[in-house]
């Protein structure tokens, strides 16, 4: 009976989490965007590379619990980011013409672009706070 458990319990979760990573998004807004961070949309890329700022294109998916914790890490930190860098978070579910134009094959990307819109390094599963995106962007 106890093997029986065991074995209902396991399933149970295997199934969470299978189901976890093939459900979409569930959008989750900025409620407070800032000129140096934003949902990510052409006219703010535009913006931010015609003021030849550095950019980080951010793809987070809702169901990611480290892409969230990161995602309310750089909106509740969002006064720290200086004026010339511009964080752009793209939800990973709904932005097929981004992943196939920066080559995104995971949720949890950063995408750093220089000043003239050029990927300067792509990162997986490195960044888990504002401060470490800050310090990927000061070596570019």
């Amino acid at each position: 009976m106890k093997k029986l458990l065991i074995l209902i319990w396991l399933s149970f979760w295997l199934l969470a989490l299978t189901w976890c990573n093939r459900w979409p998004s569930e959008p989750y807004v900025i409620e407070n965007p800032t000129d140096n961070f934003q949902e990510y949309s052409q006219t703010w890329l535009d913006a931010a590379l015609a003021t030849w700022d550095n950019v980080v294109v951010y793809f987070w998916a809702s169901r990611c619990p480290w892409c969230m914790a990161l995602k309310k890490d750089i909106i509740a930190k969002s006064d720290t980011i200086p004026d010339w860098i511009t964080i752009l978070a793209a939800d990973f579910d709904n932005s097929e013409e981004l992943k196939t134009k920066y080559e995104v094959t995971k949720k949890h990307t950063t995408v750093y672009l220089t000043p003239d819109g050029t990927v300067a390094v792509k990162n997986t599963n490195k960044e888990h706070s504002l401060e470490d995106i800050l310090a990927g962007v000061e070596w570019l």
